[in-house]
């Protein structure tokens, strides 16, 4: 059973990087709307990957797919979705790298939302 749960989450994060692939080409093509468009829907499928690990004891893989997952909310401007992703990476025992990668994208978005506030 968990052998078949890992090669349905293999196979979504494939689906997600395609997708990630798709958003890269229509940006090389100036479509920036299809390129958008492309991006969320690889994140969507990136954060249902980290998700369906959540409760598992499988590293790196875990925490590797929500630094993923984080990342891409990261480059969308989901700076909540970001940091919740990159919390969740960290709940676990990833390794001292993922740990560090992680941590660099909740510290990039508390940076971005300093950077996009306001000034009082």
């Amino acid at each position: 059973m968990r052998f078949k749960m890992l090669v349905e989450i293999e196979k979504i994060h494939d689906e997600a990087m395609e997708l990630l692939d798709q958003a890269h080409i229509a940006l090389l093509n100036k479509n920036h709307t299809l390129a958008l468009q492309m991006k969320q829907q690889a994140f969507e499928k990136e954060r249902e990957a980290s998700n369906r690990l959540s409760n598992e004891d499988i590293e790196p893989s875990r925490s590797i797919l929500y630094r993923s997952a984080a990342s891409i909310a990261l480059d969308l401007g989901f700076y909540k979705e970001a940091e919740k992703l990159a919390c969740a990476g960290l709940m676990g025992n990833p390794p001292e790298w993922v740990e560090n990668e992680l941590r660099d994208i909740f510290n990039k978005k508390i940076l971005k939302r300093f950077l996009n506030s306001p000034i009082m």
